[in-house]
């Protein structure tokens, strides 16, 4: 057998935080597909969040 590329070593913890964050990525397009008024509420959740702990501007 020939080996023409590099080798490269990956821990399986990291394979599996890779694997866990292309699934919430996965989720998040599901939301915006299904549910579009998801972005304005989430977004509208952490203007408020933002206002009620620092404060405007």
């Amino acid at each position: 057998m020939l080996i023409t590329g590099n080798i490269v070593v990956v821990l399986a913890i990291d394979i599996m935080k890779m694997i866990q964050t292309i699934r919430n990525y996965q989720q998040q397009n599901a939301r915006l597909q299904t549910n579009s008024a998801w972005v304005d509420q989430t977004i509208e959740r952490v203007k408020n969040a933002k206002c009620r702990d620092f404060g405007e501007g």
